[in-house]
């Protein structure tokens, strides 16, 4: 899911330490991990070592596989197991069964070689979102009208879209058609005829709201192929497979700046089927992000919320819905 790809750029991010001089750098254990209400267990919990910054880190020696990971909360405690065959990864095997709570806090430990680790996060109570309808795009001398949406959150079954994202199986979902159009009015910039508007209300966790657009059929004849200066800007030049094909990433991400939130062109880069995910997070996430937000500057260290250690543990509350993205014809 979009949610644990963030998780996995977030361990890069902080896997490395400023040495500061050489003999000033000390090993610390790194954690990173999330939990998301409705769940019944966390999301993959990371356990790794540091790096200084004159070392490599990107190899299997840095991750820890043989810690004691528990996560506790309303009374129960449950232990996760390593992953075999994926170094420094944990996760609930099933046999046990916490479910996550909204408004609840839960703290997750972590024990290696003498180290103790803890950190804590509080779930947000509520995420509810709508898709609405607008008339304040212009194009030309024309009004442009952005009609709602069907999002089918009482039709599809949460954990069969949460499912979805995972397989890249979509059979069986309801969907509704959203028309990608090109030309200036729809494909120039940030504030382009959108192809829908989603409208959020949250608990006022503290936190950011996150939308993910995940395109599930990556075929190359799904690409959306645009070499327009527009594209180039806004988008970034377009890649090449092994075989010559084009493409771009499934996965895009925004962070919400107001309660209308635009999917215009920018979140698409394939026709076909997508999972629409918004996760508001509690303010762990902004606050480790605070600084450095796109990770450009590794001497600037994250604001994270590990007692003991380095890393993140956050919680969130997730919506996703499908949609179904067709390309208009010339």
């Amino acid at each position: 899911m979009p949610s644990r790809l963030l998780i996995c750029a977030l361990a890069l991010l902080a896997a490395c330490d400023d040495p500061g001089g050489g003999n000033d750098y000390v090993e610390q254990l790194v954690v990173y991990g999330r939990i998301s209400a409705g769940s019944t267990s966390p999301d993959t919990v990371f356990v790794s070592r540091t790096s200084a910054l004159d070392e490599p880190f990107e190899n299997d020696n840095r991750w820890v596989s043989a810690a004691l990971v528990t996560l506790s909360g309303g009374g129960q405690t449950v232990t996760l197991d390593p992953v075999a065959g994926r170094p420094g990864r944990y996760i609930d095997q099933g046999a046990q069964s916490l479910t996550i709570e909204p408004g609840a806090t839960y703290t997750l430990t972590v024990e290696f070689e003498g180290d103790r680790l803890t950190a804590s996060a509080t779930v947000p109570d509520s995420l509810a979102i709508a898709s609405i309808g607008s008339t304040a795009f212009i194009c030309g001398n024309a009004i442009d009208t952005v009609v709602a949406i069907n999002l089918y959150l009482e039709d599809n079954d949460p954990l069969g879209v949460e499912s979805a994202a995972e397989t890249r199986d979509w059979t069986g979902l309801s969907m509704d058609t959203v028309l990608y159009r090109e030309g200036p009015c729809y494909s120039a910039s940030f504030l382009s005829t959108p192809l829908f508007i989603i409208q959020w209300v949250g608990d006022g966790s503290g936190g950011i709201l996150r939308a993910y657009s995940q395109a599930l059929d990556t075929v190359p004849g799904r690409a959306i192929i645009d070499s327009s200066f527009p594209a180039h800007a806004f988008k970034g030049h377009m890649a090449r497979d092994e075989e010559g094909n084009l493409y771009r990433s499934p996965l895009v991400t925004f962070n919400a700046s107001s309660t209308d939130l635009r999917f215009s062109w920018l979140f698409f880069n394939y026709t076909g089927p997508h999972i629409i995910s918004m996760e508001l997070t509690d303010e762990n996430l902004p606050a480790y992000l605070e600084g450095d937000p796109l990770g450009q500057n590794p001497l600037i260290e994250p604001q994270g919320n590990i007692v003991g250690g380095k890393g993140l543990f956050y919680a969130s509350v997730v919506k996703r819905f499908p949609v179904w993205v067709t390309r208009q014809t010339p």
